[in-house]
């Protein structure tokens, strides 16, 4: 009887276990805007921020979101600043953490790294 517990507790501890994905969730740029899809994105504090190339190519158009702490998470909105070519766009979901979109790890709630490059196809 005392075996069968053991084991019961081992199989509950191991589906609790952060090596079970619990850490993996991040969050994502958009992946294309109006014009053109996500070249690199940099990660400042509390502000992630998306660059997708402009009308003409010669440039980037970058697209601003804020942090605002929500209970025990950050929520990330488009900035009043950013340029009217990001209307629309949001934050999205990148539940694995897989691939180079993933500036923010939305359980430690923190920058995955400073800068990412992504070069999604379809530009």
């Amino acid at each position: 009887m005392a075996r069968f517990a053991l084991v019961a507790i081992a199989l509950v501890a191991s589906l609790l276990s952060p090596s079970s994905g619990v850490n993996a969730l991040c969050l994502a740029c958009p992946n294309c805007d109006g014009v053109g899809c996500l070249e690199y994105w940099t990660c400042d504090g509390t502000t992630i921020t998306c660059y997708y190339p402009s009308a003409d190519g010669t440039t980037y158009v970058g697209c601003e979101f804020d942090g605002t702490p929500e209970y025990t998470y950050y929520e990330f909105d488009l900035s009043s600043s950013s340029p009217s070519d990001c209307d629309g766009l949001v934050i999205g979901d990148n539940r694995d953490c897989i691939g180079t979109n993933k500036p923010w790890n939305w359980v430690s709630n923190e920058c995955t790294a400073a800068e990412g490059y992504v070069g999604e196809p379809g530009s």
